[in-house]
Protein backbone atom coordinates (compact mmCIF):
# COMPACT_ATOMS: atom_id res chain seq x y z
CA UNK A 1 0.00 0.00 0.00
CA UNK A 2 1.39 3.12 -0.90
CA UNK A 3 2.36 5.27 1.96
CA UNK A 4 1.90 2.33 4.44
CA UNK A 5 5.64 3.01 6.15
CA UNK A 6 4.64 6.65 7.05
CA UNK A 7 1.34 7.33 9.16
CA UNK A 8 -1.46 8.49 6.89
CA UNK A 9 -4.21 11.19 7.01
CA UNK A 10 -6.85 11.12 4.71
CA UNK A 11 -8.84 14.65 4.46
CA UNK A 12 -12.10 13.74 2.97
CA UNK A 13 -14.14 16.71 1.96
CA UNK A 14 -18.10 16.69 1.76
CA UNK A 15 -18.11 18.95 -1.30
CA UNK A 16 -15.45 20.18 -4.22
CA UNK A 17 -12.70 22.44 -4.81
CA UNK A 18 -15.37 24.46 -6.95
CA UNK A 19 -16.80 25.37 -3.83
CA UNK A 20 -14.99 28.33 -2.32
CA UNK A 21 -15.56 27.22 1.38
CA UNK A 22 -13.26 24.03 0.21
CA UNK A 23 -10.48 25.99 -1.62
CA UNK A 24 -9.96 28.18 1.79
CA UNK A 25 -10.41 25.23 4.38
CA UNK A 26 -7.64 23.70 2.43
CA UNK A 27 -5.50 26.55 2.66
CA UNK A 28 -5.95 26.82 5.81
CA UNK A 29 -4.76 22.80 6.44
CA UNK A 30 -1.60 24.34 4.02
CA UNK A 31 -0.88 26.65 6.82
CA UNK A 32 -1.26 24.15 9.49
CA UNK A 33 1.60 22.23 7.58
CA UNK A 34 5.10 21.77 8.76
CA UNK A 35 8.37 21.51 7.35
CA UNK A 36 9.75 18.07 6.75
CA UNK A 37 6.51 15.97 8.13
CA UNK A 38 6.94 12.44 8.09
CA UNK A 39 3.56 11.58 6.88
CA UNK A 40 1.64 10.56 3.68
CA UNK A 41 -1.51 12.94 3.32
CA UNK A 42 -4.15 12.34 0.77
CA UNK A 43 -7.15 14.17 -0.13
CA UNK A 44 -10.86 13.10 -1.32
CA UNK A 45 -13.62 15.28 -2.18
CA UNK A 46 -16.99 13.31 -2.48
CA UNK A 47 -18.91 16.47 -4.21
CA UNK A 48 -22.19 16.20 -2.56
CA UNK A 49 -22.81 19.44 -3.19
CA UNK A 50 -23.57 19.37 -6.98
CA UNK A 51 -25.81 16.07 -6.04
CA UNK A 52 -29.46 16.77 -6.60
CA UNK A 53 -30.67 13.07 -4.93
CA UNK A 54 -30.07 10.99 -1.89
CA UNK A 55 -29.27 8.47 -4.11
CA UNK A 56 -26.21 10.13 -6.12
CA UNK A 57 -24.90 11.11 -2.58
CA UNK A 58 -24.92 7.71 -1.21
CA UNK A 59 -23.26 6.18 -3.81
CA UNK A 60 -20.23 9.04 -3.42
CA UNK A 61 -20.06 7.51 0.00
CA UNK A 62 -19.51 4.52 -0.92
CA UNK A 63 -16.48 5.47 -3.25
CA UNK A 64 -15.14 7.30 -0.22
CA UNK A 65 -15.49 4.38 2.15
CA UNK A 66 -13.33 2.60 -0.53
CA UNK A 67 -11.04 4.79 -0.19
CA UNK A 68 -10.54 5.23 3.73
CA UNK A 69 -11.03 1.28 3.69
CA UNK A 70 -8.27 0.85 1.20
CA UNK A 71 -5.96 3.70 2.34
CA UNK A 72 -6.67 2.86 6.11
CA UNK A 73 -5.25 6.15 7.39
CA UNK A 74 -4.45 6.76 10.64
CA UNK A 75 -6.47 9.85 11.10
CA UNK A 76 -9.52 11.04 9.01
CA UNK A 77 -10.03 14.54 8.66
CA UNK A 78 -13.68 15.09 7.99
CA UNK A 79 -14.79 18.15 6.69
CA UNK A 80 -18.27 19.39 6.64
CA UNK A 81 -21.85 17.71 7.59
CA UNK A 82 -22.72 15.59 4.85
CA UNK A 83 -19.08 13.65 4.98
CA UNK A 84 -19.82 13.14 8.86
CA UNK A 85 -23.25 11.76 8.30
CA UNK A 86 -22.80 9.71 4.91
CA UNK A 87 -19.35 7.89 5.84
CA UNK A 88 -17.49 8.89 9.37
CA UNK A 89 -19.95 7.59 11.14
CA UNK A 90 -19.40 3.94 9.95
CA UNK A 91 -15.83 4.54 11.82
CA UNK A 92 -17.10 5.42 15.20
CA UNK A 93 -15.31 3.45 17.70
CA UNK A 94 -12.56 2.20 15.18
CA UNK A 95 -9.38 1.41 17.32
CA UNK A 96 -7.50 1.89 14.37
CA UNK A 97 -8.47 4.94 13.12
CA UNK A 98 -9.16 8.38 14.14
CA UNK A 99 -11.70 10.68 13.60
CA UNK A 100 -10.90 14.63 13.28
CA UNK A 101 -13.76 16.66 11.78
CA UNK A 102 -13.99 20.03 10.60
CA UNK A 103 -16.65 22.16 9.28
CA UNK A 104 -19.93 20.60 11.22
CA UNK A 105 -22.76 22.69 11.64
CA UNK A 106 -25.08 19.95 13.70
CA UNK A 107 -24.78 19.00 17.20
CA UNK A 108 -22.42 16.18 17.96
CA UNK A 109 -25.53 14.05 18.74
CA UNK A 110 -26.63 14.04 15.49
CA UNK A 111 -23.44 11.53 14.37
CA UNK A 112 -23.24 9.79 17.61
CA UNK A 113 -19.77 12.13 18.63
CA UNK A 114 -20.70 13.50 22.07
CA UNK A 115 -19.97 9.72 23.67
CA UNK A 116 -16.86 8.65 20.96
CA UNK A 117 -13.58 7.78 21.82
CA UNK A 118 -12.01 8.34 18.76
CA UNK A 119 -13.14 11.54 17.52
CA UNK A 120 -12.62 15.33 18.25
CA UNK A 121 -12.82 18.92 15.99
CA UNK A 122 -14.08 21.45 15.66
CA UNK A 123 -17.81 23.01 15.13
CA UNK A 124 -18.47 25.86 12.71
CA UNK A 125 -21.01 28.04 13.89
CA UNK A 126 -22.39 31.56 12.54
CA UNK A 127 -20.91 34.50 14.63
CA UNK A 128 -24.09 36.04 15.56
CA UNK A 129 -22.09 38.50 17.64
CA UNK A 130 -19.55 38.99 14.75
CA UNK A 131 -22.49 40.24 12.26
CA UNK A 132 -24.11 42.32 14.58
CA UNK A 133 -20.79 44.11 15.77
CA UNK A 134 -20.49 44.44 11.58
CA UNK A 135 -23.63 45.71 11.11
CA UNK A 136 -22.99 48.17 13.69
CA UNK A 137 -19.93 49.81 12.14
CA UNK A 138 -21.85 49.78 8.90
CA UNK A 139 -25.38 51.76 10.03
CA UNK A 140 -22.75 54.51 12.05
CA UNK A 141 -21.05 54.91 9.02
CA UNK A 142 -24.28 55.17 7.00
CA UNK A 143 -26.54 57.62 8.99
CA UNK A 144 -29.09 56.75 6.15
CA UNK A 145 -29.64 53.19 6.87
CA UNK A 146 -31.14 54.41 10.67
CA UNK A 147 -30.59 52.69 14.26
CA UNK A 148 -29.24 49.24 14.66
CA UNK A 149 -33.13 48.09 15.90
CA UNK A 150 -34.89 47.13 12.92
CA UNK A 151 -35.44 43.32 12.42
CA UNK A 152 -33.78 40.49 9.96
CA UNK A 153 -34.87 37.78 8.28
CA UNK A 154 -32.84 34.43 7.02
CA UNK A 155 -33.46 33.14 3.37
CA UNK A 156 -31.64 29.99 1.91
CA UNK A 157 -32.77 26.93 -0.14
CA UNK A 158 -33.65 23.76 1.50
CA UNK A 159 -30.51 22.04 1.94
CA UNK A 160 -29.36 20.18 5.49
CA UNK A 161 -26.72 22.83 5.94
CA UNK A 162 -28.85 25.86 5.38
CA UNK A 163 -31.91 24.32 8.16
CA UNK A 164 -28.74 23.56 10.56
CA UNK A 165 -27.68 27.46 9.98
CA UNK A 166 -31.44 28.83 10.50
CA UNK A 167 -31.86 26.27 14.15
CA UNK A 168 -28.73 27.98 15.18
CA UNK A 169 -29.28 31.67 14.17
CA UNK A 170 -33.31 31.04 15.82
CA UNK A 171 -31.19 29.95 19.59
CA UNK A 172 -29.09 33.24 19.19
CA UNK A 173 -29.42 36.78 20.83
CA UNK A 174 -29.91 39.22 18.62
CA UNK A 175 -31.05 42.46 20.34
CA UNK A 176 -31.12 44.88 19.61
CA UNK A 177 -32.01 43.56 16.27
CA UNK A 178 -34.82 41.39 15.77
CA UNK A 179 -34.82 38.06 14.15
CA UNK A 180 -37.80 37.24 12.61
CA UNK A 181 -36.90 33.38 11.54
CA UNK A 182 -36.12 31.39 8.59
CA UNK A 183 -37.36 31.19 4.97
CA UNK A 184 -36.21 27.84 3.24
CA UNK A 185 -37.23 27.42 -0.20
CA UNK A 186 -36.22 24.34 -2.91
CA UNK A 187 -36.45 26.69 -6.27
CA UNK A 188 -34.91 29.45 -7.86
CA UNK A 189 -38.19 30.87 -9.22
CA UNK A 190 -39.21 30.06 -5.46
CA UNK A 191 -36.49 32.22 -4.13
CA UNK A 192 -37.24 34.70 -6.56
CA UNK A 193 -40.89 35.57 -4.97
CA UNK A 194 -39.64 35.32 -1.65
CA UNK A 195 -37.49 38.00 -2.30
CA UNK A 196 -39.86 40.54 -4.06
CA UNK A 197 -42.21 39.58 -1.31
CA UNK A 198 -39.66 40.38 1.76
CA UNK A 199 -38.96 44.30 -0.31
CA UNK A 200 -39.64 46.68 2.55
CA UNK A 201 -40.70 44.14 5.74
CA UNK A 202 -37.26 44.25 7.12
CA UNK A 203 -33.64 46.13 7.89
CA UNK A 204 -31.60 43.50 6.69
CA UNK A 205 -32.19 40.08 4.74
CA UNK A 206 -29.41 37.38 5.43
CA UNK A 207 -28.78 34.94 3.06
CA UNK A 208 -26.81 31.72 3.45
CA UNK A 209 -26.77 28.94 1.07
CA UNK A 210 -28.44 28.74 -2.22
CA UNK A 211 -26.59 26.44 -4.22
CA UNK A 212 -29.12 23.18 -3.82
CA UNK A 213 -31.79 25.84 -5.80
CA UNK A 214 -33.29 23.66 -8.56
CA UNK A 215 -33.67 26.16 -12.30
CA UNK A 216 -36.71 26.33 -12.94
CA UNK A 217 -38.53 23.16 -14.56
CA UNK A 218 -34.77 21.44 -14.12
CA UNK A 219 -33.09 19.17 -11.91
CA UNK A 220 -29.99 20.78 -12.21
CA UNK A 221 -29.12 23.73 -10.03
CA UNK A 222 -29.20 27.35 -10.70
CA UNK A 223 -25.70 29.10 -10.61
CA UNK A 224 -24.70 30.79 -7.36
CA UNK A 225 -23.35 33.43 -9.00
CA UNK A 226 -27.10 34.53 -10.64
CA UNK A 227 -28.56 34.04 -7.91
CA UNK A 228 -26.87 35.87 -5.85
CA UNK A 229 -26.50 38.61 -8.75
CA UNK A 230 -30.15 38.62 -9.43
CA UNK A 231 -31.12 39.10 -5.22
CA UNK A 232 -28.65 42.19 -5.56
CA UNK A 233 -30.46 43.71 -8.93
CA UNK A 234 -33.76 43.08 -7.11
CA UNK A 235 -34.00 43.32 -3.09
CA UNK A 236 -34.48 46.73 -2.05
CA UNK A 237 -33.15 45.41 1.09
CA UNK A 238 -29.34 45.99 2.16
CA UNK A 239 -28.07 41.60 1.39
CA UNK A 240 -25.67 40.26 4.05
CA UNK A 241 -24.03 36.90 3.82
CA UNK A 242 -23.70 34.43 6.75
CA UNK A 243 -21.09 32.38 4.36
CA UNK A 244 -17.35 34.32 3.09
CA UNK A 245 -18.26 32.92 -0.48
CA UNK A 246 -21.69 34.82 -0.23
CA UNK A 247 -19.71 38.35 -1.44
CA UNK A 248 -17.46 36.11 -4.10
CA UNK A 249 -20.98 35.13 -5.57
CA UNK A 250 -22.11 38.96 -5.57
CA UNK A 251 -23.48 39.82 -2.38
CA UNK A 252 -22.83 43.01 -0.83
CA UNK A 253 -21.81 41.61 2.35
CA UNK A 254 -21.02 38.83 4.45
CA UNK A 255 -20.13 37.40 7.46
CA UNK A 256 -19.36 34.35 8.19
CA UNK A 257 -16.98 31.41 10.13
CA UNK A 258 -13.56 31.70 9.46
CA UNK A 259 -12.63 28.63 7.10
CA UNK A 260 -9.09 28.92 7.67
CA UNK A 261 -9.71 28.43 11.08
CA UNK A 262 -11.34 25.25 10.34
CA UNK A 263 -8.61 23.82 8.32
CA UNK A 264 -5.77 24.93 10.70
CA UNK A 265 -7.14 23.69 13.74
CA UNK A 266 -8.07 20.34 12.10
CA UNK A 267 -4.92 19.91 10.97
CA UNK A 268 -2.89 20.68 13.38
CA UNK A 269 -5.07 18.66 15.63
CA UNK A 270 -4.62 15.90 13.15
CA UNK A 271 -1.08 15.77 13.14
CA UNK A 272 -0.97 15.87 17.16
CA UNK A 273 -2.74 12.25 17.15
CA UNK A 274 -0.47 11.08 14.23
CA UNK A 275 2.33 12.16 16.35
CA UNK A 276 0.93 10.71 19.82
CA UNK A 277 -2.28 9.15 19.48
CA UNK A 278 -3.12 8.93 23.07
CA UNK A 279 -3.15 13.20 22.98
CA UNK A 280 -7.12 12.77 21.82
CA UNK A 281 -8.18 12.67 25.38
CA UNK A 282 -6.67 16.04 25.63
CA UNK A 283 -8.26 17.73 22.68
CA UNK A 284 -11.69 18.35 23.81
CA UNK A 285 -14.26 19.94 20.96
CA UNK A 286 -13.40 23.59 19.68
CA UNK A 287 -15.92 25.97 18.70
CA UNK A 288 -14.99 28.55 15.93
CA UNK A 289 -13.82 31.54 17.18
CA UNK A 290 -12.45 33.67 13.96
CA UNK A 291 -14.88 35.20 11.84
CA UNK A 292 -14.33 37.24 8.23
CA UNK A 293 -15.49 39.88 6.48
CA UNK A 294 -16.53 39.82 2.64
CA UNK A 295 -17.16 43.12 0.54
CA UNK A 296 -18.32 43.15 -3.07
CA UNK A 297 -17.56 47.04 -4.38
CA UNK A 298 -20.10 47.03 -7.24
CA UNK A 299 -23.16 45.77 -5.15
CA UNK A 300 -21.87 48.18 -2.39
CA UNK A 301 -21.93 50.96 -5.31
CA UNK A 302 -25.24 50.00 -6.72
CA UNK A 303 -26.63 50.72 -3.36
CA UNK A 304 -24.62 53.67 -2.58
CA UNK A 305 -23.47 52.11 1.08
CA UNK A 306 -19.95 53.38 2.02
CA UNK A 307 -18.40 50.82 4.03
CA UNK A 308 -16.01 51.57 7.17
CA UNK A 309 -12.31 51.89 6.19
CA UNK A 310 -11.44 48.99 8.62
CA UNK A 311 -13.89 47.11 7.94
CA UNK A 312 -12.42 47.23 4.24
CA UNK A 313 -9.22 46.81 5.20
CA UNK A 314 -10.22 43.48 6.92
CA UNK A 315 -12.30 42.15 3.78
CA UNK A 316 -8.62 43.18 1.54
CA UNK A 317 -6.34 41.31 4.18
CA UNK A 318 -7.78 38.25 3.70
CA UNK A 319 -8.39 38.62 0.14
CA UNK A 320 -12.09 38.73 0.30
CA UNK A 321 -12.51 42.21 -1.19
CA UNK A 322 -14.32 41.59 -5.02
CA UNK A 323 -14.94 44.21 -7.56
Amino acid sequence: MEGASRPRILILHSYETDYAWTRTVNQGIDRAKRAHMNVDIRYHYMNTKNQSSEAAKKRAATVAKRVVDNYQPNVLLVIDDDAQRLVATDYIGNEAIQIVFAGVNAELEAYGYQDADNVTGILERKSVSAIKEVLRLLVESQPRLGSLKGSVVYLSDSSTSAKLDAGYLARQEWAPLEYQGHLGVKTFEQWKQAVLSLNGKYQFLLVGGYRKLFSDGSESFASAEEVAQWTEANSTLPIVGINAFNSEDGVMLSIGASPFEQGEIAFERAIRLVEDPASLSQMPVAISKQYVVALRHQALEARDIKVPKVLEAFARATNNYFE
